[in-house]
C-alpha cells in the first residue's frame, strides 16, 4: 500500500492555489498545481524549507533533507480522488533510470482541485512497476 502523507491544506493556501492555478482540464495545468501543492506540503513540514525547481529531465523538484543535500522527486497530479496508477505516464530514459534504478520517489497528488488533496509517496518496485509503451512524436513532412 502506498504511503499517504499527512497533509491538510489551509484555507488561505487553497484560495491562493485557486487564484494562481484555476480549474483547468489540461495535464500541464494539473501538473503545475500538483507541484505547488507538494511545495506547500514541504513548507508545512518545515517553514524554512527551500524546495527548488529542477532543470534535470524527469525531475520536478529538489527537496532538502539534510544540510547541503537535496533529494530529487517527480510530481504527478490528477483530478481524480483515486491514485489511478495506470494513468501515470513518464517519458524518456532519464525518467526510467531515476525511478527504476535510483528509486526516486513520485509524489502523487490526487484531487488537485479539491480543498483536501491527498499526497501519496510512491517508490518503484515497492508500490508500482514500470511497463514500457511505445511513444510517437509528430514529425514535419516539410523541410524547415
Amino acid at each position: 500500500m502506498p504511503e499517504q502523507l499527512q497533509f491538510k491544506l489551509r484555507i488561505k493556501d487553497f484560495k491562493r492555489l485557486n487564484n494562481k492555478f484555476p480549474k483547468n482540464q489540461s495535464s500541464a495545468a494539473i501538473g503545475k498545481r500538483a507541484i505547488e501543492i507538494v511545495r506547500i506540503y514541504f513548507k508545512y513540514l518545515c517553514p524554512h524549507t527551500k524546495v527548488k525547481d529542477s532543470k534535470k529531465p524527469g525531475v520536478d523538484l529538489l527537496v532538502p533533507i539534510r544540510y547541503n543535500h537535496r533529494v530529487p522527486i517527480e510530481v504527478k497530479g490528477t483530478i481524480s480522488d483515486k491514485i489511478s496508477l495506470g494513468q501515470i505516464k513518464v517519458s524518456g530514459d532519464e525518467s526510467f533510470k531515476n525511478l527504476a534504478n535510483k528509486k526516486m520517489p513520485i509524489y502523487r497528488v490526487v484531487g488537485v482541485y479539491q480543498s483536501n488533496p491527498r499526497i501519496f509517496k510512491l517508490i518503484c518496485g515497492k508500490d508500482f512497476d514500470l511497463e514500457k509503451e511505445p511513444r510517437w512524436r509528430f514529425k514535419s513532412l516539410e523541410i524547415d
